[in-house]
């Protein structure tokens, strides 16, 4: 194994373009992975990619103080892997084996300790345990464990629209509670609308934690300033729910290749009989599809009201780790 492993090298990517395009290639297809996203951090950050020979088979990004690799205040800092369309499991297993640890004896070998939360690709922490079972240290240990809903829209047709979504087969996966305030919206007088004006979004994050009496720690700055480059590129869509032209909610999407990220959401009234975030969310899950978006990250099922509220439109729940490391 560690002969495979010493094929395999590690590089600095200087080229946001380079970047980019193999994210668009790898499995991962996250948004919040692009070069506009990591550039945005005040934290020192390197981008990497991992070649056999002269090829690509993966990427990571870090932030780091000092010798220690921090978060960035990011969501994640993923090991980004290639998309192999093959089916051999066994073998994709042990190439994704292989990349994870390489990556770990790099930073074993540059950083002296660190927290590192992955997406949920890196769903085998095997290197990990057994670097510590081969140094006798506990090294590695995970520190804390997160959830997300990704939703497969293949059982959406592009023809379905919000009014006839019950005759479609992915209605019949949404829960009982979504089914009804899916119903009670179409009495409503609601309108989905596709914005470029954040000014809606950033008055009801601001209300949403006026509510709470806690200081708003949303910024969705990086996302305005890079709105036309991001729009250009299909990357970033922003819809708002209007009840008779007033804003009541809105949800924004990431976007990569054929899978979106919901990034954030909310709507202006604290109110249970209120519809209008998931008549706003259904409808931009029909929009969605409609510009062929085959899979839904909805990110974040880990607070009791908000993970349920996400997990009753029938995604498939994929566990996140944190890993923590610090050199004896």
């Amino acid at each position: 194994m560690k002969l495979e492993n010493s094929k395999l090298s590690i590089k600095i990517c200087e080229s946001d373009k380079e970047w980019n395009d193999f994210i668009y290639k790898s499995e991962n297809k996250n948004f919040l992975n692009l070069s506009t996203i990591i550039n945005s951090s005040k934290d020192l950050y390197k981008k990497y990619f991992i070649y056999k020979a002269n090829e690509i088979v993966a990427s990571f990004h870090l932030y780091s103080e000092n010798d220690k690799i921090i978060s960035g205040n990011q969501l994640y800092i993923p090991i980004n892997y290639r998309l192999n369309k093959k089916s051999n499991k066994s073998s994709e297993y042990y190439k994704k084996f292989l990349i994870t640890e390489k990556y770990i004896d790099f930073i074993y070998k540059n950083f002296k300790k660190g927290e590192i939360t992955f997406d949920y690709f890196t769903e085998d922490l095997r290197a990990f345990l057994w670097f510590n079972f081969n140094l006798s240290k506990e090294i590695f240990k995970v520190v804390d464990i997160k959830y997300t809903s990704v939703i497969n829209l293949s059982n959406l047709n592009k023809n379905i629209n919000f009014d006839n979504l019950e005759d479609s087969e992915f209605y019949k996966s949404l829960s009982r509670s979504i089914k009804q305030q899916y119903k009670n919206s179409k009495k409503e007088d609601l309108e989905l609308k596709e914005s470029n004006d954040f000014k809606g979004a950033k008055l009801i994050i601001n209300k949403t934690f006026e509510r709470q009496n806690k200081t708003n720690q949303i910024n969705l700055d990086v996302y305005e300033k890079n709105f036309q480059s991001f729009k250009k590129n299909n990357q970033l869509k922003l819809f708002y729910c209007l009840n008779k032209s007033k804003i009541i909610s809105f949800t924004l999407f990431g976007v990569v290749n054929d899978t979106a990220k919901y990034l954030h959401g909310g709507r202006l009234l604290d109110d249970n009989k209120d519809n209008s975030l998931t008549f706003n969310l259904l409808s931009s899950i029909i929009n969605l599809k409609k510009n062929d978006i085959n899979f839904l990250d909805l990110e974040g099922v880990n607070s009791p009201n908000r993970g349920f509220w996400k997990i009753g439109f029938g995604g498939d729940i994929k566990p996140y780790y944190k890993i923590k490391f610090k050199k004896n």
